[in-house]
Formats: structure tokens, C-alpha cells, sequence
């Protein structure tokens, strides 16, 4: 079953009273398409503007890992669609059992994009020498979230401290509070490929967070806010 399928539509839209496809319950309201996919990219924009900004260079690095990279390259090629000169370096790990689709021709012809590859670590390494000031990680509320819960269920407190690297390079999560399920509204919605490897298993701590989301639809953010608060303290 497709990720949107496994949600069900329900009162008139909150904004333009059409029919809705989704019920954002941490909001209460009810969105159509059009209007989810204006709310995600408001969000991403107040994120990204929260997290630093997109800097001033013309290179952005873009990590190409987990089901948000495609719908988060579309979003970032609008907010820089207006900038001259400006290049997408999507950063990939070096595998030889990843296949990676590269047919970027959804993003606006003024932006040039080429493809690195090397192990994650060395991805901080390959920005600076590629002339970005920014990474940028497609992880949504949902990886997040599971992140945090299972650093919680395993006692690894390692996760919760802040890092101390001065490099010049600022790591971004602009999805880190839209949920997988509304990126695949918004994939359908803008005609785009939707990964759906991530969805949530049962038996698993994503699985295990799902359930408790359903019963209480602000877990995800409280854990992220949990987080950042240790983080914090952790100074």
C-alpha cells in the first residue's frame, strides 16, 4: 500500500473548504494538496531560516540518502531558483549496492548539479573543497524522531551531546518536523518519485513510534524538542 493511501481524507480542507486528503492531527487541521504542499514549504523555509539560512555561496550540498532527498531537492531548488550562478553538489555514499536516480531535470535549468561520492565521513571534507557552506540532510520527523527514541531505548548518550566542530560548513535538517507521510502527498502532488523504503515496520523502534503517534500525535516533536534541550544543558 502506498504511503498516501494509508491516509484517509476526512472534513473540507481548513483553507479553501475543498475536499481534504490529509489530517494533520499535532495541527487539527484538514489540507487538500495544493494547500499541504504550500504548509511543507512554508515549514522548510522557517526551518532552514531557524538552522542558518542557506548561506551566501552559490554551492549547496545536498546529501542524496532516505525517501525525503527528492521532494527536499525540489523544495530548495525553488527557494534558490531566483539566486544566479547557483549548483546543487549532491553528496553520495560510496557503495556499490546504492543505485541512485540522477535525472534532476525537476529542478529549474538555471541550477547546475553534479554528483560526489565518498563515505560519509569524509561528505564535511568534500563540501569545503567543493566551495559549500552548507550540508544538507533530507531526515524527516519521523528518522529523526526514531533517532532519538532509540538512542533513549539503548542507553547511548553519545547522541545528546552537542557537537563542538568550528568547521565552516553548517549542517541543515530542513524536514526534521514534516512527517514521511505528508512528503508523500507532496511527491504525488508535484509529480515526483516517492522512495518508500523508510515506511515504518512493526517491531522496530520506528514501528514502536508510529504506534505511539497514532495514540498521541505530538510524540515526535517532544522528543526532537527533548533532545535539543539535553543538547543544550549539555554545553
Amino acid at each position: 500500500m502506498a504511503l498516501w493511501e494509508m491516509v484517509m481524507p476526512g472534513e473540507p480542507c481548513f483553507s479553501c473548504r475543498a475536499p481534504s486528503v490529509y489530517s494533520q492531527q499535532y495541527s487539527g487541521k484538514h489540507l487538500c494538496e495544493r494547500h499541504l504542499a504550500e504548509d511543507i514549504v512554508i515549514r522548510v523555509k522557517r526551518t532552514i531560516r531557524l538552522q542558518g539560512g542557506l548561506g551566501k555561496k552559490s554551492v549547496i550540498a545536498v546529501i542524496h540518502d532516505g525517501p525525503g532527498f527528492i521532494p527536499l531537492l525540489h523544495i530548495l531548488g525553488s527557494v534558490v531558483s531566483s539566486r544566479p550562478g547557483m549548483k546543487m553538489m549532491i553528496l553520495e555514499p560510496d557503495s556499490e549496492d546504492s543505485l541512485y536516480n540522477h535525472d534532476f531535470s525537476f529542478l529549474p535549468s538555471s541550477i547546475q548539479t553534479r554528483v560526489e561520492r565518498g563515505m560519509p565521513e569524509s561528505f564535511m571534507e568534500i563540501a569545503i573543497r567543493g566551495e559549500a557552506d552548507r550540508i544538507i540532510r533530507s531526515a524527516t520527523l519521523d528518522e529523526e524522531a526514531s533517532q532519538v527514541l532509540g538512542s533513549l531505548l539503548s542507553g547511548d548518550s553519545s547522541f545528546f551531546m552537542k557537537s563542538t566542530d568550528t568547521a565552516s560548513v553548517i549542517c541543515l535538517t530542513p524536514l526534521c518536523e514534516i512527517p514521511m507521510a505528508e512528503l508523500a502527498i507532496y511527491s504525488r502532488y508535484t509529480n515526483l518519485p516517492f522512495d518508500e523504503a523508510g515506511l515504518p515496520e512493526s517491531g522496530n523502534v520506528r514501528g514502536f513510534l508510529t504506534a505511539l503517534s497514532n495514540n498521541h500525535p505530538s510524540v515526535p516533536f517532544s522528543l526532537l524538542k527533548y533532545r535539543d534541550r539535553l543538547r543544550d544543558l549539555g554545553q
